[in-house]
């Protein structure tokens, strides 16, 4: 995935600090039916989370 993902979970995470925040994805256009792509996208937001978040 893009590197802009990483900056737009980065500033999510920034603009939730001290709130309670959820994700969610929907967009099954870009998953194709490809298990692998949710996979990646979960794995990326982990990562971003474990390193930015500040809830």
């Amino acid at each position: 995935m893009k590197k802009g993902l990483r900056k737009h979970i980065q500033k999510t995470l920034k603009a939730a600090e001290g709130c309670t925040l959820e994700f969610t994805q929907r967009d099954v256009y870009t998953v194709a039916n490809n298990p692998q792509k949710v996979r990646r996208y979960i794995e990326i937001l982990r990562q971003e989370i474990e390193t930015h978040w500040k809830g």
